[in-house]
């Protein structure tokens, strides 16, 4: 068995545990057009004039990149993000900054923001990408591997095709989620900004920017920060929907019933309510596949979320304890603790039933503690958003007989 060091925490499948942090933190990879400034590294950039100051000397992009969109878009909802300029070549096209190139870049720079900063990254954000080493990184730092400790919701962009729009209506055994793991948030089309006059697309930017960023806000709304607000049906401030297909722009009428087939395959996307009111629509992680996922603890973004947070609070708290004496009284401090956060959870309504924090026997023997090893479960239900709301009405005659006087 190879030495464990350090604090870690995991979700157990089909249980429930995740990582914690007070404040949401955005973390965006992507190019930069025509500039390799900042290669690699970690930038915390408080709004959209700081980023164009540092990655563009002041001046805006005429042609921007995923990273100048991401910037845009993402600094007027929140009020901070961290970006990763992964252009090495200064390039001013997208596709000449690889997936392996991203990746390759990846885990140092999340890792440096835990190292110089107080923030968690627990929202990573890769839009537009599908290069399958770049997903399997994403994965690997999701769960657990950034700096070998915090957990992270990925967020990413299905791939676009001339196919999954007809008739101006999505054909959802056309739409994929590009990974089927459960700790990514797939999302579909281009989220149009701006309109010509003539009421073409103008502007329009992958979905998981705008989704990433308008999570973060949401979670920033809720008590204490905790992520317990599904993605799904949060107001979007946008002009519609579409795909691009080598400079072909298909717009989506994206009407209730029909993007409900599409969200039932691990899907996030837009609905219009009517009078062009857009909405996020989709509550699924991209485990789910027509409606079904294999383990219930990834089937909603919301419980990963909650789930994460826990985790990541767990680290936050107790990471100073390494190296000294685990006596009884701190151990029963840790489960005490850790009871009364699970209770405040509750009282919160993110959780429901009888959350408990455990030492147990059977994960604690004598030779894992003699070895210094001990290990903590958090067993706890997280409150399920409302997917499907039904009122059923049933008439009767018996109020007629109010008509009948003697």
């Amino acid at each position: 068995m190879a030495e464990l060091y350090g604090i870690h925490a995991h979700v157990i499948q089909g249980d429930a545990q995740r990582p914690v942090s007070s404040k949401s933190c955005v973390v965006y990879f992507g190019a930069a057009a025509g500039t390799d400034a900042g290669l690699g590294e970690a930038h915390h950039i408080n709004s959209y004039n700081d980023y164009v100051t540092f990655y563009h000397n002041g001046t805006e992009p005429a042609n921007p990149l995923s990273l100048d969109m991401s910037a845009k878009v993402a600094l007027s909802m929140i009020s901070d993000a961290w970006f990763v300029n992964c252009n090495n070549d200064g390039d001013s096209s997208e596709d000449a900054t690889t997936g392996d190139m991203i990746a390759g870049y990846m885990e140092d720079a999340l890792a440096a923001i835990c190292l110089n900063s107080s923030d968690v990254p627990n929202i990573i954000c890769v839009p537009c990408r599908q290069d399958a080493t770049l997903l399997s990184k994403l994965v690997q730092q999701c769960k657990g591997g950034i700096n070998n400790t915090i957990h992270a919701q990925g967020f990413i962009d299905c791939a676009q095709a001339a196919n999954q729009i007809s008739d101006g209506n999505p054909v959802a055994n056309k739409i994929e989620a590009p990974s089927v793991d459960g700790c990514l948030v797939a999302c579909w089309g281009n989220i149009i900004l701006e309109r010509n006059a003539n009421g073409t697309a103008k502007s329009d930017v992958p979905a998981s920017i705008v989704f990433s960023a308008r999570r973060a806000e949401q979670d920033a709304a809720n008590t204490n920060n905790v992520p317990y607000r599904s993605i799904g049906n949060l107001r979007i401030d946008c002009k519609g929907l579409c795909i691009d297909v080598s400079g072909t722009k298909t717009e989506c009428t994206c009407r209730q019933d029909k993007m409900n087939e599409v969200v039932e395959n691990g899907i996030v996307s837009l609905v219009n309510k009517g009078n062009n009111r857009w909405f996020s629509w989709g509550d699924h992680t991209a485990a789910v596949t027509a409606g079904d996922v294999e383990d219930e603890t990834y089937r909603f973004d919301s419980t990963v979320a909650v789930l994460y947070h826990i985790l990541n609070r767990f680290i936050g708290k107790w990471g100073d304890i390494i190296d000294q004496p685990m006596s009884l009284m701190l151990r029963d401090c840790i489960v005490a603790e850790e009871q009364d956060y699970l209770n405040s959870l509750k009282a919160m309504g993110c959780l429901v039933g009888d959350p408990r924090c455990e030492f147990r026997s059977i994960n604690n023997t004598v030779d894992t503690i003699g070895k210094g090893q001990f290990y903590f479960n958090n067993i706890c239900t997280v409150v399920p958003p409302a997917k499907y709301v039904d009122l059923a009405i049933q008439y009767t005659d018996a109020g007629l007989a109010a008509y009948i006087t003697e």
